[in-house]
């Protein structure tokens, strides 16, 4: 980045619904405006009552950790300065995105049989959806490019796919 641009404003947490409402439209195609406020109604749903709190990474994204892809185990976990206490779905957010359905839902299951504690996914997902399309919205909003230089037109296909590999949001 040169100096004469300036620093970049840093991310936000996840974008609420009613920003993702409003500002989500002009991004994308005609045929996917209705279904983001339909998904923003959902995720508020899916987030209307407090989650529990358990310790959390604080920042679980896929530069964040590190994984065996032949035994789905994994081997690293880096970046640990905002641990703390916090919702193991809003930890779990990114996972979906960063590393596919399955070693997600692998994870998930993982998770539950060691903590013996259900995650909700439809929670996660929710998390998922103001994670993504709020990144997406910000990065449009101050004229950065989204870190795979694809639209966010697109993006709205990927989690489509993601909410109907996981039988989620249909």
């Amino acid at each position: 980045m040169s100096e004469a641009m300036g620093p970049l404003p840093e991310p936000t947490a996840p974008a609420s619904t009613d920003t993702l409402r409003a500002g989500f439209r002009p991004l994308i195609r005609p045929d996917q405006r209705d279904r983001v406020p339909a998904w923003c109604d959902w995720a508020d749903r899916a987030l209307a009552a407090p989650g529990r709190t358990v310790l959390v990474h604080g920042d679980f994204h896929g530069d964040n950790h590190l994984w065996d892809r032949e035994s789905w185990r994994l081997r690293l976990v880096v970046d640990w300065e905002t641990a703390g206490t916090g919702e193991p779905e809003f930890d779990l957010r990114c996972l979906p995105g960063d590393c596919g359905i399955e070693l997600f839902t692998a994870t998930v299951t993982a998770y539950e049989q060691l903590s013996g504690m259900r995650v909700d996914v439809d929670r996660v997902m929710a998390w998922h959806l103001r994670t993504v399309l709020g990144d997406a919205l910000w990065r449009a909003e101050v004229g950065v490019a989204l870190p795979d230089h694809r639209t966010p037109a697109q993006w709205v296909d990927d989690l489509d796919a993601r909410f109907t590999a996981l039988g989620t949001f249909c």
